[in-house]
């Protein structure tokens, strides 16, 4: 029985038009801006991570302290829904995976896509290249069309995805009773949520994560230049409190040298307002903020004392923070936050 349904779910476009089956795989899969779709969906390398998952290879597959493998992570379920179509993708899924299938008929129903890689803050603790080509292409775009009949979510990462007009467009003009399974899903630095923006929220969208760093004004603002705190938790509290909210809400912590001796208040900040608080390191070596293996220890006495019932994704950081300093090193591209936030498919 495999461990993880992400190779056989999921369809993640990177920065730079890389392909892997979740965010925290080790394997790039292909590129979307030399293959279409369904050739990296049936090629080579899909097959071959597909083969390692159901051999219970996961070594050479996923960290060990990826947030899917443990039994408090949020990942969606395989579940039917209201289309034919979909609940036909849904149903060959699942024998697909029960027969260890490597080569499939079936389609993929979770995206992962980066509308822009503009963004209109520079967070200290950032890694994006910003001179990466954008993902989201209309030739890109097009061929994403002919996957909505399958589809269950899509998830907008950027830069800022709220800034990318085609996206925003997309949202707004998408065919919800054509294609009625299917969700947006969105990381979203919080200072783009105008009346036009949140009125696409519910009903279209059933997560929304904004990426917070600090709830101290004057901290969050040295750590993401170009914000404002007053901004920033007026935009958080005006999600919160939108008439018929059918989307969950989670902010985004990213765990770094400026803040993580502040995770508790963070915690009481989030669930005192009714969003769930999620957690992820830096990955990586950027701008002097991730932790030695000393320093990880400090990390990882803080986590501990934290309530699991209201961060969903705490072993998963506990296990990151538990590995040696050197076991991280893995090729993955960092977002906000970069690690131990559930996978959304």
């Amino acid at each position: 029985m495999v461990r993880c349904n992400a190779p056989w779910e999921g369809f993640h476009v990177l920065y730079g038009g890389d392909v892997k089956c979740c965010t925290w795989s080790n394997v790039v899969l292909g590129n979307s801006h030399t293959q279409s779709i369904a050739e990296i969906w049936n090629g080579p390398q899909f097959a071959e991570i597909r083969q390692r998952m159901y051999d219970d290879d996961l070594a050479t597959i996923c960290p060990s302290w990826c947030p899917r493998l443990y039994k408090d992570s949020s990942k969606p379920r395989l579940e039917p829904g209201r289309a034919e179509t979909f609940n036909g993708n849904v149903a060959r899924i699942q024998a697909e995976i029960a027969l260890g299938e490597t080569q499939l008929g079936s389609l993929p129903i979770d995206f992962r896509i980066v509308p822009t890689n503009a963004c209109n803050l520079r967070c200290v603790m950032c890694g994006q290249d910003r001179g990466t080509r954008r993902s989201f292409g209309v030739d890109f775009q097009q061929d994403l069309a002919s996957f909505y009949p399958y589809a269950r979510s899509i998830l907008a990462i950027g830069g800022e995805p709220l800034l990318a007009r085609a996206f925003v467009a997309l949202v707004r003009d998408f065919d919800f009773d054509l294609y009625p399974d299917m969700k947006f899903r969105i990381v979203t630095n919080g200072t783009q949520f105008k009346d036009s923006i949140l009125s696409l929220l519910p009903g279209r969208f059933d997560f929304v994560g904004i990426s917070i760093d600090s709830a101290i004004p004057e901290k969050l603002e040295r750590i993401r230049p170009g914000i404002r705190w007053a901004d920033l938790s007026q935009g958080i509290d005006r999600v919160l409190a939108l008439p018929g909210r059918d989307f969950a809400v989670e902010l985004m912590f990213t765990i770094m040298r400026s803040n993580y001796e502040e995770l508790p208040e963070f915690v009481q900040f989030a669930v005192a307002r009714g969003a769930v608080p999620t957690f992820g390191p830096v990955l990586g070596d950027w701008h002097g903020q991730q932790f030695s293996a000393e320093e990880k220890q400090l990390v990882l006495a803080v986590l501990n004392q934290l309530d699991p019932a209201q961060v969903p994704n705490l072993e998963g950081c506990k296990a990151f923070y538990a590995e040696p300093a050197d076991s991280s090193g893995v090729d993955i591209q960092p977002r906000h936050p970069a690690a131990c936030v559930d996978d959304m498919g």
